[in-house]
């Protein structure tokens, strides 16, 4: 879980125009009246810095309208979050109807699921209409706005004929529902099933007051941007101090502020008065891709977001949908709530999600229809397995994600029309990929031509950019990519970690690409090592590069990396150019790349073989990050205090080719899966690190003796063995091991004396004919 940090009075804003000091601070906003009872001004405006976030909000993916109580483990789920009305909840005056969220959390708990709980007081034209109690705007008129008649009949329509809307901003109404959130608070902010609080605002509780429609009816009435950011910031002042005990707040409560009223400007200032009294965002909308995303201020350097009084010219800067979810995340929570309608395939749930990551999301908030198809509720196990996947990273910090990791892409056009102020690059999650770097410029492009989205939400519109390679196909992975460009000089990918995960420290890593095997060239990935530039093996591989072999799929490939620096310095400019290491296409051909992630791992432990005075038969029994050849081999044997100087394997000719140390003989790899005899001079122990095998190795057998080892495996005998070679398609006659200086052999028929087939060893197995056998 993220420990979201004290906010400090740095992030205040203190020389705002004099007309904007009434809206993020001072006296929260409310509107007057002489026949206004009122208790005098809404609640003063916490002191930036005295509050600080609940270290613990229980993260992860909560069921959006969970009223149902979804089984956690059919589908998944850490939460359900549920919206209650305050006129369902308190539908005379002090008459609390507490037993319907009692009830709800009850349900919850039972299931093993933790509670989110959001409120909303008007529900719009398609929803309800006005969720506040019949008692408010009986004792008090103008804590409503009478829009016009309606039907009585119509859902939301008041028994009397008149569609009422609150008056946000108006004393009247802000009075009245303070109390109702005092109450829930006192019962509630110290619940332990609830997990985070969803601030209540306007229509489905967020920061539109009503649809749009019904706009003109607000302006009328006095509602104008300025009157409703300063009422957006009462009401949400009237939660902080509801949830608060002496300064310090008792749950994490979310601003759902993803619309505005009537200009965009106004949302930067609602959400920054939340944010810097610890109150976090739940931006209620996330798509695959994104328009109006980010803005940047003039005169400000690129990618950051400046103090509000730099926007002032032009204030729709910094109003950007993303803007301050992407620079105060590690400040306050973040939460995104999305739809089937908003990503209906397979690939916009999976684009969705590392967008809503891209942005270190704490809450995920998804519609029953992502999980379930809603009439049948069977489950969707191809969303599912996607959520599964994401929900590692959600809610994570520096200190605690088990990765960090970038996907390549870049903004498609049109994407619900034209391009403005898109997102551009790559989707990073702490590992950033840099095409500034020289060499390094890359390409991006998508897989299908089609696939666009116009500004009326039609899909299957023709792409303008990027440009298009039908060879990428359909895969998720080809919605978007990026690849190295060698024919403009640009071989290189640059990749830095941030020095927030690892800086200036030897970690063991685990760097994992997914690349698209497109052509039968190579590729390789260098790295800054504690003794300069060194190329990585992939891991299982001999060779120093990945060797493509056009399946036209995207694949894997994995490497263990156990002396990379990460000093920035592979491109010589830690400073310009920060770089820890880089993908190499090695001048042959291109290469496609869709996602890259490092993972701090353990120092493996070594593993110990005993070598006996003569010969010893052995085997690799992990996979080295660094392959052996015959000579690497013995020169770390005698590195360990051994004698070894003889190594011998086994030739598909049935005869012995030979190493010996110091002599002209040729060297050669030390494989997985194969048998060698070792010469030794003297008894010593060889300790040999490296990654278990969890991938079983094929062997192939050819007819007569076959020297091999099982390095994947504990579990067989001599007599399991025979059964596993023959059951596919095998004809193992003998089984044959290296016991005290001499043969111990067992037969398939008639059996006898059988023994254990071990990690570390070889034995020879005897074939009447050819056959391929994965163990």
């Amino acid at each position: 879980m993220r420990h979201w940090t004290r906010i400090g009075r740095a992030l205040a804003v203190a020389s705002l125009a004099a007309v904007l000091l009434g809206v993020l601070g001072g006296t929260a906003g409310r509107v007057a009246a002489d026949d206004d009872p009122g208790s005098g001004a809404a609640g003063q405006a916490t002191d930036v810095g005295t509050l600080a976030v609940p270290a613990s909000g229980f993260p992860g993916i909560y069921l959006a309208g969970d009223a149902e109580n979804y089984d956690k483990e059919t589908y998944h789920l850490d939460g359900g979050m549920r919206t209650f009305y305050w006129a369902m909840l308190e539908p005379n005056k002090g008459d609390y109807r507490w037993y319907h969220v009692d009830d709800w959390l009850a349900a919850e708990a039972a299931k093993g699921k933790k509670a989110a709980i959001t409120f909303s007081t008007y529900n719009g034209r398609l929803a309800g209409g006005i969720a506040v109690p019949s008692w408010v705007w009986a004792e008090a008129p103008t804590a409503v706005v009478n829009i016009g008649p309606c039907d009585p009949g119509q859902w939301g329509c008041s028994p009397d004929g008149i569609w009422r809307v609150p008056r946000y901003w108006h004393s009247a109404y802000q009075d009245r529902y303070r109390t109702f959130i005092n109450a829930f608070a006192a019962r509630y902010r110290d619940d332990p099933r609830i997990a985070w609080i969803g601030i209540g605002v306007g229509i489905y509780g967020e920061t539109k007051p009503c649809d749009t429609d019904d706009i003109p009816a607000l302006k009328s009435a006095g509602l104008d941007s300025l009157t409703w950011v300063s009422a957006v910031n009462a009401i949400t002042q009237i939660y902080i101090d509801a949830f608060s005990v002496g300064g310090q707040l008792r749950k994490p409560l979310l601003l759902q502020a993803a619309p505005f009223f009537d200009a965009q400007w106004e949302r930067p200032l609602f959400r920054l008065y939340a944010i810097q009294r610890g109150v976090g965002i739940s931006a209620n909308g996330l798509f695959a891709d994104w328009n109006n995303s980010t803005y940047t201020c003039p005169n400000v350097p690129s990618g950051t977001c400046p103090r509000y009084t730099d926007c002032m010219a032009n204030q729709e800067n910094c109003a950007g949908y993303f803007d301050q979810i992407i620079h105060y995340s590690n400040t306050v929570p973040i939460a995104f709530e999305t739809y089937d309608y908003m990503i209906p395939t397979v690939t916009d749930v999976y684009w969705g999600l590392i967008n809503g990551l891209d942005k270190h999301v704490d809450y995920f908030r998804l519609a029953p229809d992502l999980f379930m198809n809603t009439t049948t509720k069977a489950p969707r196990p191809e969303n599912l397995a996607l959520i599964d996947w994401a929900r590692k990273w959600v809610g994570v910090t520096k200190e605690t994600t088990p990765s960090v990791w970038v996907a390549l892409r870049e903004h498609r056009e049109p994407y619900y029309g034209t391009s403005y102020c898109p997102e551009k690059g790559n989707y990073d999650f702490w590992l950033y990929q840099n095409d500034n770097i020289p060499g390094g410029r890359t390409v991006p492009e998508i897989g299908q031509a089609n696939t666009c989205i116009d500004a009326n939400g039609n899909r299957g519109v023709a792409c303008t950019y990027p440009a298009v390679n039908t060879a990428l196909g359909s895969a998720k992975e080809s919605w978007v990519t990026r690849r190295t460009d060698q024919n403009t000089g640009n071989p290189y990918m640059w990749f830095n970690v941030d020095n927030g995960y690892i800086y200036n420290q030897t970690v063991p890593v685990t760097i994992t690409v997914t690349y698209f095997d497109y052509g039968t060239d190579t590729w390789q990935l260098d790295y800054d090592s504690t003794s300069g530039l060194k190329t990585a093996y992939p891991l299982g591989s001999s060779v120093p590069y990945v060797q493509k072999t056009n399946s036209r799929t995207w694949k894997q490939a994995v490497f263990v990396l156990s002396d990379i620096r990460f000093n920035d310095s592979l491109a010589g400019n830690p400073t310009t150019y920060p770089a820890d290491f880089r993908l190499n296409c090695r001048g042959d051909g291109n290469e496609w790349v869709h996602f890259v992630e490092v993972a701090k791992r353990a120092a493996a432990p070594a593993v110990e073989i005993s070598l006996h005075y003569g010969w010893n038969l052995i085997s690799l029994p992990v996979n080295p990050s660094t392959p052996y050849t015959a000579q690497s081999l013995l020169n770390e044997i005698n590195a360990q205090g051994g004698s070894a100087v003889e190594v011998d394997r086994w030739l598909p000719t049935a005869d012995w080719g030979a190493y010996i140390l110091g002599g002209p003989f040729p060297d050669f790899p030390i494989e997985l899966g194969k048998g060698y005899f070792v010469k030794c001079n003297a008894p010593s122990t060889w300790r040999v690190t490296g990654e278990p095998v969890t991938t079983p190795v094929p062997i192939s057998f050819s007819a007569g003796w076959n020297l091999i080892a099982i390095p994947s495996s504990d579990s067989y005998t001599a007599w399991t063995l025979f059964d596993a070679i023959n059951a596919q398609g095998g004809s193992a006659q003998e089984i044959d091991r290296w016991y005290n200086g001499g043969w111990d052999i067992t037969l398939n028929f008639p059996r006898f004396n059988n023994f254990p087939i071990e990690k570390g060893k070889a034995y020879f197995v005897k074939c009447a004919g050819s056959s391929t056998f994965t163990p």
